[in-house]
Order: structure tokens, then sequence, then C-alpha cells
């Protein structure tokens, strides 16, 4: 009986790729803290063998949300062997795209955190092994995405207020975009509006456009 268990899960490890050996050691990290869409910017990764024997890496492969496109490495084309405790660092470029209305390309990537996957293939003990990494990236927005929203939300709120075309509606849009410059560059400023993306820019602007200069100069102590 003992001898029938014993050959059932060597079949079972065959059918799964190989015996459970665990899983390669991986660190991941980014070449910057904080990333905009239209960024490039590098992930970092450093794959350590935890085995008691060689670990052959036959290749890799990204799944990355539309808008990131990795380029190619330097290493991309080797086959890397780890000797047992032995790491491997490799460095990949990627790139993120603009709104096209933000002078870029349509293909941006979502704001927020976007889960991407890193698959790694090798072999160890003759087996072939796939080991998936889910790697998570934070995109903030462009911050000329931003700045755009509150020139033309101080535009749109100008406008609401007068219903009148005239150049107090670019003065408006300018004072969004001051505000939007500042509360982007100044934590401590508070302008009771979140302005982590392009809404809460448009936002601002439009207040700023619709309250009038009463309204931006109440903020005027905190600048």
């Amino acid at each position: 009986m003992c001898v029938y268990l014993i050959i059932l899960v060597r079949l079972l490890g065959m059918v799964a790729g190989g015996p459970a050996r665990g899983q390669l050691g991986v660190e991941v990290s980014t070449s910057t803290d904080v990333i905009h869409r239209g960024d490039s910017f590098n992930v970092d990764m450093k794959i350590q063998n935890p085995f008691p024997e060689p670990v052959d890496i036959a290749g890799w492969s990204w799944q990355l949300p539309p808008g990131l496109i990795v380029g190619k490495s330097p290493a991309e084309d080797e086959r890397i062997t780890l000797q047992p405790g032995d790491s491997w660092a490799i460095s990949f470029p990627v790139s993120s795209w603009r709104p096209l209305w933000a002078f870029g390309d349509l293909r941006a990537p979502e704001t927020g955190a976007q889960l991407s996957s890193f698959n790694i293939r090798y072999k160890i003990g003759g087996l072939d092994h796939l080991q998936n990494v889910a790697v998570t990236l934070n995109i903030h927005a462009s911050p000329i995405e931003i700045y755009l929203a509150a020139f033309v939300g101080g535009i749109l709120g100008s406008f609401v207020k007068r219903l009148t075309l005239g150049p107090e509606l670019l003065v408006s849009g300018v004072l969004g975009l001051i505000l939007v410059l500042v509360g982007l560059r100044r934590k401590d400023v508070q302008l009771g509006v979140s302005i982590e993306d392009s809404l809460g820019g448009l936002v601002l602007g439009f207040f700023v456009g619709y309250l009038g200069t009463p309204y931006f100069e109440s903020l005027l102590p905190q600048i």
C-alpha cells in the first residue's frame, strides 16, 4: 500500500511540473517610488536559488496592464544557471503613455494600483517549472493632466457663472492652474479638494472660476 502511495505522489508531482520544491526567491523594486503616466522607469528583479541544486532559468515573460510597455532587457536572450544560494539581478525598462488630450497616446494606463504578472520558466532536476510573481505598480496621473484640467475647470466655472465670453475666462483658468501648481508642490496647503488626479484639478479649477477671486484670495494666506 505504501509503495502505491509513493508512486501516486510522484505521478502527481510530474503532472504539476515537478516535485514540490517551493519557489525561487524573488525581490521586486522600481527605480522610482512615484510613477506617473508618461514616465519611463525600471522594474528591478533579484532572483535567488534557495534549492540545494542548480537552477537553469530558461526564460520569462510579462503580463502588464494596457498602456505599459516593457523594453528589451540587456540579458533577455541569455540562459542563466544559478548555483545553490546564488542570486541574479536584472532590470527591465518600462514606459507608460499619457492620454491623447494630455499631448500623449490613448493607451495610457489607468491610475491607481495596477496588477502585473512576471512569469519565470526554469528547470531543476531535469523538470520544467513555471513561477508566477505578482507585481503591483501604483500609477499616478501625470502632472500635465492635472494642470490642463485645472485650467479648463477655471474657464468652465467662470463661463457657468457669467454665461459670457471674455478675458475673465482666461484669468480664472490661470488662477486655477496656479492653485494646482502650489498644491502639488506643497503638501501642507489645504485646498479643500484632493488634486491627486485630473478630476481633482478640474473641480478645483471650477471652484476658482465659479466663486471668483474671493475664493482664490481666501487661500492666499496658506500659499
